[in-house]
């Protein structure tokens, strides 16, 4: 059976992947908190990188990338 830790890890994985093809070294520092971060800490960080995606994507759809294929111009 998974742990509850275990889920939360999993479901930051999951919403970390979107943000690491535009921002690697937010991606990086979010994997490097998780190491030893409680249950607790894994749900703030689990926020913060939904709200961080939410504000990349608001950001996008004002300034749309400027490279053709979709990719972020950064």
């Amino acid at each position: 059976m998974v742990g509850e830790r275990q889920k939360l890890i999993n479901t930051i994985y999951q919403q970390l992947a979107p943000v690491e093809v535009h921002s690697n070294g937010y991606a990086n520092t979010i994997s490097e908190k998780m190491l030893n971060a409680s249950i607790v800490e894994l749900n703030a960080i689990l926020a913060d990188v939904i709200a961080y995606q939410l504000d990349y994507d608001l950001k996008m759809q004002k300034h749309a990338p400027r490279r053709s294929g979709g990719r972020d111009y950064r």
